[in-house]
């Protein structure tokens, strides 16, 4: 019998833990035998990012625009989607709208984009001197 939609995100639910489960904690046997829930996982993942970024996990989650905390939460919301959360579920743990994190992905690929087209532009700019 086919899963309903409810068991089936539930079973994804449970992937994603003990993937991400066999990724970060590995290393420590008695980590990995605590119940690991999925919103410890993304706790995890923004502490992680935050640290990278010396900035706190709370200031990333709080609404302020500084282009450190910025540019860490993008890192963030790419690393969680990247681990099959979903938008809404990242969009709940950083207190926003799903559709904030969608803009703020289509957005970090558009600047991608533009800056390897300012690099062609420069590098062909120099190369024709």
């Amino acid at each position: 019998m086919a899963e309903s939609w409810s068991e089936q995100q539930q079973r994804h639910a449970r992937e994603r833990v003990e993937l991400l489960r066999t990724i970060l904690l590995d290393s420590d046997a008695e980590a990995c035998s605590a119940a690991v829930t999925a919103s410890d996982l993304l706790e995890l993942l923004c502490e992680e990012v935050a640290a990278r970024h010396r900035v706190s996990s709370e200031d990333m989650r709080g609404h302020c625009r500084r282009s450190a905390l910025v540019e860490a939460r993008r890192e963030a919301y790419e690393l969680m989607l990247r681990a099959e959360f979903s938008a809404s579920e990242v969009a709940r743990f950083f207190r926003r709208d799903h559709t904030t994190i969608l803009f703020a992905m289509r957005g970090a690929k558009g600047a991608a984009q533009r800056r390897s087209q300012l690099v062609a532009a420069t590098v062909g700019a120099l190369g024709a001197t």
